[in-house]
């Protein structure tokens, strides 16, 4: 059942979650804004400008930054969520659609690029940009932030990229338009061997 409802500017697209449940985020695509959202009142308590077009949002493991995709400026906001307000800006590949975090670093799917740009998450700077199949839109990294796994829509390709090489080390034929985004991959524990 329903049991709550917020308003928040218009088109929500993306969603991420703190670690300790306290702060909902949305990209509010067509406000051109993030909104943070009280998760037990449900009481919008900032919203915050970022780029043109925010889409994908990724959260880091502290609950301190948040960073969005944003589509139409081809860039990635960076929001201390603390202080409700974009503390950088880095330019990445052609309408960026989602980020993933790993190894203190973010990975950004360019779709009109078919590149991954890497961003170093301490000094800003990029690192490089991957190139995989056409049109990669959602990237999620496994738990152990070894690898993040790109779906690219165009390629029908889903694709694994090493976080530490900065290399695809894995290719797969999925079907028909790929179009993953959010938390789509669980890395499951190693199995014991029976004693």
């Amino acid at each position: 059942a329903v049991k709550g409802a917020v308003k928040t500017g218009q088109s929500p697209s993306g969603i991420a979650v703190t670690p300790d449940g306290g702060r909902i985020l949305t990209t509010d695509r067509d406000s051109n804004q993030v909104s943070i959202i009280d998760a037990k009142s449900l009481a919008v308590v900032a919203t915050v400008p970022v780029g043109e077009r925010p889409f994908g949002i990724a959260i880091d493991a502290d609950g301190q930054r948040a960073y969005t995709a944003n589509v139409k400026s081809n860039d990635v906001s960076v929001i201390d969520i603390a202080t409700a307000r974009t503390v950088a800006t880095y330019k990445v590949g052609r309408r960026p659609y989602a980020v993933a975090l790993a190894r203190g670093r973010a990975f950004v799917t360019d779709q009109y690029s078919a590149t991954v740009t890497v961003i170093d998450l301490t000094s800003g700077e990029k690192l490089t940009s991957i190139p995989v199949g056409e049109h990669p839109e959602g990237i999620w990294s496994t738990a152990s932030g070894s690898h993040v796994f790109i779906a690219c829509w165009m390629e029908n390709t889903l694709e694994r990229v090493d976080t530490g090489t900065l290399k695809v080390t894995g290719k797969v034929e999925v079907g028909d338009g790929p179009r993953a985004f959010g938390d789509f991959l669980v890395e499951e524990a190693p199995s014991r061997a029976p004693r």
